[in-house]
C-alpha cells in the first residue's frame, strides 16, 4: 500500500508528516504566523491561489455546497 501511495503522490505518509510535525513544534518558538510553507521553508502562495477568477469560482462553489447543507447559514454570507 505504501508503494502505491508513493507512486500516486510522490511521498509516503511519513514523508509528508515529518515537515508538518517539525513546523507545528517549531512555529510557536519562531513567532511565524500567516505564512505558506513548502516543506519547512516559508513560501508564497501559488499563482493559482492568487487568481481572482479562481477565488470567485471557489467562493461560488462553496456557497452552492453550503446551500445544499444549510440554507440559513448560506444566506448570511
Amino acid at each position: 500500500m505504501l508503494r502505491f501511495q508513493k507512486r500516486l503522490f510522490g511521498k509516503t505518509p511519513l514523508e509528508v508528516a515529518k515537515p508538518l510535525i517539525h513546523l507545528a513544534s517549531s512555529i510557536p518558538d519562531l513567532a511565524i504566523t500567516g505564512q505558506y510553507f513548502q516543506d519547512i521553508n516559508v513560501a508564497g502562495p501559488s499563482k493559482y491561489a492568487q487568481n481572482d477568477t479562481h477565488a470567485r469560482q471557489l467562493w461560488d462553489y462553496s456557497l452552492e455546497l453550503l446551500q445544499k447543507i444549510d440554507t440559513a447559514v448560506a444566506e448570511k454570507l
